[in-house]
């Protein structure tokens, strides 16, 4: 990712919030399904779930989905989409995967499709701080045994705590026979969760509420109703960096001139109130490493609803223009926290897409 001028939104300013507004479902389902995958083996049958990270075909899975895999084969939503059982797929509508990396204490692997199709896209992460106890998560998984699976079940529920999970040692027979206790050899960060995670979930995607990745689901306890623990980000992240790949999902981009030769700014998609939304930094022409202005496209139709100036030169970017029909006219212009009432839900839809990039940058500068 190219360099980007780094700016901090304070604000201490609270509006009402239309709570129909509520993220749907359906669209993150929508948003989310074709980045994970169905793993299994030739031999074994049905395994797990695995989470589509890179276009250029990395899948992130549990080390324990593959570990006893000889012949890793892997099944994309794409064509698949209403398939419902394992069994329904096609036996020749696989792709072939090698194992790139992998961390038993983490419980992590890293595959790589070989021969991967050109359309893939890699889920993007969200930043760790995103994660908070009491925050709406969702999973997308395929909840079943070896012999056949549900494909591509959604479920949702709620962080209930974030906590370092104890893992041990092998406990060798001689261990169990004379009751010695087996030794902590790590502690690993995870998300526990009320979110239903059945066998065959393990692998699959764990996200938030703006289609992003939080977590990769484990593990269930069996003596309690629907509490599951997921990998946490941050492990993800240190996973990846070690294993030596870097990954293409960063979700920042580009914008170029009329030429598509010179970059004028950056622009990031992001999932808000149930739909795709795009911000674009735009910098100077005339100063360098100074940025002109930043745009909203609430309808990704390349007419900003939102553009934010700094008048104040204070490097908030606090003056908005608001033109909520897209047309040629400006509906409101002034500092956000002067809106009338009327305008209190597109701009606290704007302050929260303002964060989600400001944690963006955050994670990659």
């Amino acid at each position: 990712m190219k360099k980007i001028i780094l700016f901090t939104i304070l604000f201490s300013i609270s509006f009402s919030q239309d709570l129909s507004l509520k993220v749907s479902g359906e669209m993150l389902y929508e948003y989310a399904a074709y980045e994970v995958v169905v793993i299994s083996d030739e031999e074994y049958g049905y395994s797990g779930s695995g989470v589509i990270v890179d276009s250029r075909g990395y899948i992130l899975t549990n080390y324990h989905v593959i570990e006893e895999l000889e012949n890793i084969q892997c099944y994309l939503y794409d064509n698949n989409e209403d398939k419902h059982l394992f069994s329904d797929l096609k036996s020749d509508d696989f792709y072939n995967v090698e194992i790139i990396s992998q961390d038993p204490i983490r419980d992590l692997a890293l595959l790589k499709l070989i021969n991967p199709p050109d359309n893939l896209n890699g889920i993007d992460f969200a930043p760790s701080s995103s994660t908070k106890v009491g925050g709406q998560v969702f999973a997308i998984g395929h909840p079943g045994d070896q012999w056949d699976s549900f494909l591509w079940y959604f479920t949702e529920g709620s962080v209930n705590k974030i906590g370092m999970e104890k893992m041990y040692d092998e406990q060798g027979w001689i261990d169990w026979l004379f009751n010695i206790e087996t030794p902590v050899i790590d502690e690993v960060k995870h998300i526990y969760t009320q979110t239903p995670i059945n066998g065959g979930n393990s692998g699959g995607l764990l996200m938030d509420t703006y289609g992003n990745l939080v977590g990769i689901n484990s593990w269930g306890y069996e003596g309690f109703m629907n509490i599951s623990g997921a990998v946490h980000i941050d492990e993800i992240n240190l996973f990846i960096k070690e294993s030596g790949v870097e990954l293409d999902n960063y979700a920042i981009q580009d914008v170029y001139d009329e030429s598509g030769e010179k970059v004028v700014g950056y622009r990031y998609l992001v999932l808000s109130y149930g739909n795709v939304v795009s911000i674009e930094q735009m910098n100077s022409t005339l100063i360098p490493d100074t940025i002109e202005y930043y745009l909203i496209d609430l309808n990704l139709d390349n007419i900003g609803e939102i553009s934010a100036f700094d008048v104040r030169n204070d490097g908030l970017y606090s003056y908005w223009q608001i033109n909520i029909d897209s047309d040629e006219y400006i509906d409101w212009e002034g500092e956000y926290e002067d809106a009338p009432e009327d305008y209190y839900d597109i701009i606290n839809q704007g302050l929260e897409i303002f964060d989600a990039w400001s944690e963006e940058i955050n994670r990659f500068e």
